[in-house]
């Protein structure tokens, strides 16, 4: 059997490994593979180091995980420099980048080598990832582009190609998105389903020791405010409401918020205190660890929803769209589109909760179809 020495460039966020471990976990069944996971901002080794279940997993799936501190839009020592720097500046910043890869490349260059399977994420964060196409173009190693989370682009409005894609196969999740990745470059695409329904995967999940084992919970998946997906007033007023409606339908339920790994925990717990909401915690703890124990699961506009719902939590979609929301998603939202409950306002959010708690609430549709779709055979072309 061919043995496939994997190396991982992690350069967007922590939202790459739900993309990255669940796949993982697929193709360990059925091909004989080494991994290495090089992350490159100091922010986001931070973050996984004090992440107990991103932890478990790399134990679990016996991945190598190093850090490697490569020019990146996360730490702010780099970060200041994208932002700040004008037309002249930024050609500046563009070979202060480059001459800092120079110098890590004997460190990065025996990793490169010794792999025959390179992978980064789709948007292609080309200060780190520069190496990889170096060393592709002489040594002809196949290049894999994945999401950096579980998104479902249908219409999502383009703005521009992405770096070399016409260099790398994507591992797109489902057809509906071939439009859209042929638009950002990506002519080479391979389907491989949602990772996060990959039965392996749930399984993983499921081991996991969570701190509300036995515990019901109602939770809440929060999106920070953003200039087009999320203005703060709607923010404030879905959380607000979330909550109305949780005490309303389900009393002194532990209400667990779960936010955006970049999001403001004290704007949270703001809004939250200003309600006067009890019995409410904020934790960090990964999506689906947390869908375990809960008994319904609000979306405030996140993909986490596919957390709750691949382990069969009632789950909504609950989004109020921003004002400049349809610049980016002409069509609306795509949690909706693909067949996902989703309301826009209280009283409809009371109705869903009065379906789940009288026993009549159905799984969506799509989510029975899309479960069982896995094709992680992209290496038979490497």
């Amino acid at each position: 059997m061919k043995q496939y020495k994997i190396l991982i460039m992690i350069t967007r966020g922590l939202g790459e490994f739900d993309v990255i471990f669940p796949i993982i976990t697929a193709l360990r069944l059925k091909k004989h593979i080494d991994v290495e996971m090089v992350i490159v901002a100091k922010e986001l080794y931070k973050q996984f180091a004090g992440n107990d279940f991103y932890n478990y997993c790399a134990k679990c799936l016996n991945c190598k995980i190093t850090f490697l501190w490569l020019p990146n839009k996360i730490d702010p020592e780099f970060r200041r420099l994208m932002v700040s720097a004008s037309s002249i500046g930024y050609v500046l910043v563009r070979l202060y980048f480059n001459v800092i890869l120079l110098w890590k490349l004997p460190r990065l260059l025996p990793k490169l080598l010794s792999a025959n399977i390179y992978m980064h994420e789709n948007s292609n964060q080309l200060h780190s990832t520069k190496p990889i196409y170096w060393v592709s173009k002489i040594l002809n190693r196949k290049i894999y582009a994945y999401f950096h989370g579980h998104a479902i682009p249908i219409d999502t409005k383009t703005t521009r190609k992405i770096a070399y894609s016409e260099s790398v196969c994507l591992l797109q999740f489902h057809n509906r998105s071939e439009k859209y990745m042929k638009q950002l470059g990506f002519t080479s695409q391979y389907t491989i389903g949602y990772p996060k329904f990959f039965k392996e995967w749930i399984d993983v999940v499921k081991k996991f020791k969570c701190k509300f084992e036995g515990k019901e919970v109602a939770l809440i998946y929060t999106r920070g405010v953003h200039k087009c997906y999320m203005d703060e007033d709607k923010y404030i007023e879905l959380l607000a409401s979330s909550c109305r409606v949780i005490r309303k339908k389900m009393g002194e339920i532990l209400i667990v918020v779960k936010p955006h790994p970049r999001e403001d925990i004290e704007f949270i717990k703001r809004v939250l205190d200003r309600e006067r909401v009890s019995n409410y915690i904020i934790s960090t703890e990964h999506a689906a660890v947390l869908a375990r124990n809960a008994k319904i699961a609000i979306s405030l506009y996140t993909s986490a929803i596919l957390d709750s719902l691949s382990l069969g939590v009632p789950s909504i979609e609950y989004y109020i769209e921003a004002n400049r929301y349809r610049e980016v998603e002409p069509e609306g939202s795509p949690y909706k589109t693909l067949g996902i409950h989703s309301v826009d306002n209280e009283q409809a959010l009371e109705d869903f909760f009065d379906t789940v708690l009288s026993g009549s609430y159905e799984i969506p549709p799509v989510i029975h179809e899309i479960s069982q779709v896995k094709d992680v055979g992209f290496l038979r072309s490497a």
